[in-house]
């Protein structure tokens, strides 16, 4: 039998050896995790709900929406990083703050000369208008990863993509980047941005087929508008959008919300999520923009929400009354 003695050197000695394994497995599978920093103190707006909790795959080898490269004379065009090359990024709320991490992609991911170092922040705070009529702050967190040659002390290139955090709707949503837009931390690097589709990584705002997420994009750009320079920047845009949305009415001789077929129950949905807008709008008369008057009262309006104001009210007179086309039921029509 062993005695007292032995046994507590069997024992320390097994306490090291597990020690020792588990060092060794943290030095393989998370030797890249960088430990999560506070991004900043959240809105009181903000923590009226449970934390917020996600974690995606961003992919280097893989660009997403939006996604900016910026790169100094010394970068060669032709460098390639195969495969998918995933950084795990996790974004999350605690204790009343916001906090991220991010990590390198696995060096057996990279080309042999490359290496990577990820880096994330809040890049600024905005707040915006929305449907439901409440002012959101919305965090645009940036993702950089500078990629260095060798043992290279600067950088030769940067990945930097842009996030918008939302966090009252529990959204994140890739958005775009100013083409030419350098950093001051990268000035002197030139930049091209990569237009990619919709990927699927993260809980999105608009989430859904194309018809129908062109819908909601115009009920999220009215509700957004709180001035009359918005209003006639914002009119011109949605005029061109709309004329090219209805062109995929598929039965244009059928009433609202037929006329949208399999995407009737959409074109209802956001239609009810536009009232509030039209309401705003209404007692905001426009923000006096004849231009957004003008669309909203338009046949295309019409075409894609069944709401309007009426004709008989001139963009510059009084208030803008809400008329409602009528929602007629029918055997016939098509669904």
């Amino acid at each position: 039998m062993f005695t007292a003695k032995r046994r507590n050197i069997l024992l320390t000695g097994g306490i090291l050896i597990g020690a020792l394994v588990v060092t060794v497995l943290c030095v393989l599978w998370c030797c890249n995790e960088r430990t999560a920093e506070s991004l900043a103190e959240l809105m009181q707006q903000e923590t009226q709900r449970d934390d917020f909790d996600l974690s995606f795959n961003y992919n280097l080898g893989s660009p997403s929406p939006f996604t900016q490269l910026l790169k100094t004379d010394a970068y060669d065009p032709y460098t390639r990083i195969p495969g998918e090359a995933p950084s795990r990024v996790h974004i999350y709320t605690h204790g009343g703050e916001l906090f991220a991490s991010v990590s390198s992609p696995a060096e057996a991911d990279l080309p042999a000369q490359l290496r990577v170092v990820p880096r994330v922040q809040q890049h600024k705070l905005i707040y915006r208008r929305h449907p439901d009529g409440l002012r959101h702050p919305l965090r645009h967190i940036q993702l950089t990863y500078e990629l260095y040659y060798d043992r290279g002390s600067a950088p030769v290139a940067v990945i930097r993509q842009m996030l918008e955090l939302d966090l009252m709707m529990r959204t994140v949503d890739f958005i775009p980047q100013d083409d030419e837009q350098v950093p001051p931390e990268y000035a002197g690097m030139t930049a091209s941005m990569y237009q990619t589709p919709w990927r699927g990584e993260l809980p999105a705002k608009i989430d859904a087929d194309p018809v129908p997420a062109s819908m909601l994009r115009i009920v999220y750009a009215l509700a957004a508008i709180e001035s009359q320079e918005q209003a006639e920047a914002a009119a011109g845009a949605l005029v061109a959008f709309a004329d090219q949305l209805v062109h995929f009415e598929p039965y244009p001789a059928a009433p609202w919300p037929g006329n949208w077929g399999d995407y009737a129950t959409d074109a209802r949905e956001a239609a009810r999520l536009l009232t509030p807008s039209l309401v705003y709008l209404q007692e905001k008369e426009c923000f006096h923009s004849a231009a957004l008057a003008s669309f909203i009262n338009s046949s295309a309006f019409e075409i894609i929400f069944g709401t309007r104001f009426s004709e008989d009210t001139p963009a510059n007179q009084g208030p803008f009354p809400v008329r409602r086309v009528a929602d007629d039921s029918c055997s016939s029509c098509p669904r």
